[in-house]
């Protein structure tokens, strides 16, 4: 039970950092598309 805790504790703020990391680049994205749209 402590280690499924443990694992837990270490993967979720893994997937947040990830999820944060996409979405980051994701936006990124769409601001330099949006750009070359309007050029």
């Amino acid at each position: 039970m402590l280690e499924l805790a443990f694992n837990f504790l270490i993967v979720l703020p893994l997937a947040v950092v990830i999820a944060l990391l996409l979405w980051i680049s994701n936006k990124d994205f769409l601001l330099h598309w949006s750009d070359d749209v309007e050029i």
